[in-house]
């Protein structure tokens, strides 16, 4: 009898989840990049940013790690740097959780849910009024590729659960800028069960779900039971 082996792709996943060989996105395989780079040059920011992790604040985590992406020079700094941060911030839990372990503290966050769009949305909703100067000084710093201030200062509202927002981010400040008429282009990586952030759901009834993940041939999904962490691969013959 002929016998098939099937193996999953390795591309450096075995940092972020060991003892499973499943490869990363692009994304995030450069997004470490960034990270070990910075740890060259800047590893007390990133050390910083793990230690605020593991006191749960998350805002202040997320905007040390940002920053601790080394500068491109000055006639890159709206290339490189800006390109490096909003890959970044697209996949913030992960990155984070890759500090940690460049840090030797592991940290991490849950896979972001419809549920966590939703809260946020809310916490949103109800800061426009009390905390609008916050939230356009959050818009405004997101609008020139500031993502270290406009993350730190969206997730640190008052109100506002700093582990969802993060995980949201991208979602969380494009809806921000619509609440106060200053609309905010930052695309967002899609992951299952995550819900779009918009003011009014703009899908028709034939529409795909917004949480629904197509299925490619030959690929497939697990979830770290420690992390929660979900992580895919080829199937390769």
């Amino acid at each position: 009898m002929r016998r098939t082996a099937y193996a999953i792709v390795i591309a450096g996943a075995l940092g972020l989840l060991p003892g499973h060989a499943f490869a990363l996105a692009p994304e995030i395989e450069q997004i470490q990049k960034d990270i070990d780079n910075a740890w060259q040059t800047n590893r007390d920011a990133i050390e910083s940013a793990v230690n605020s992790a593991t006191n749960g604040n998350w805002a202040s985590a997320a905007g040390g790690l940002l920053r601790s992406i080394p500068k491109a020079s000055i006639l890159q700094l709206f290339s490189g740097n800006r390109q490096a941060m909003e890959r970044m911030v697209q996949y913030l839990p992960e990155a984070i959780q890759y500090a940690g372990s460049k840090a030797g503290h592991p940290v991490s966050l849950p896979p972001a849910t419809a549920q966590d769009t939703t809260i946020v949305r809310q916490a949103l909703d109800s800061a426009i009024q009390s905390q609008r100067d916050a939230i356009q000084n959050a818009v405004k710093a997101a609008q020139v590729a500031n993502y270290p201030d406009a993350v730190q200062t969206l997730c640190a509202l008052p109100g506002m659960q700093q582990d969802r927002c993060v995980k949201v981010f991208p979602a969380a400040i494009r809806y921000a800028g619509d609440k106060i008429g200053q609309p905010v282009v930052l695309s967002e990586a899609q992951r299952p069960g995550q819900e779009a952030m918009t003011s009014a759901p703009s899908a028709s009834p034939s529409s795909p779900s917004a949480t629904s993940e197509p299925v490619t041939p030959g690929r497939t999904c697990i979830r770290d039971e420690r992390t929660q962490q979900i992580y895919c691969g080829q199937l390769v013959r």
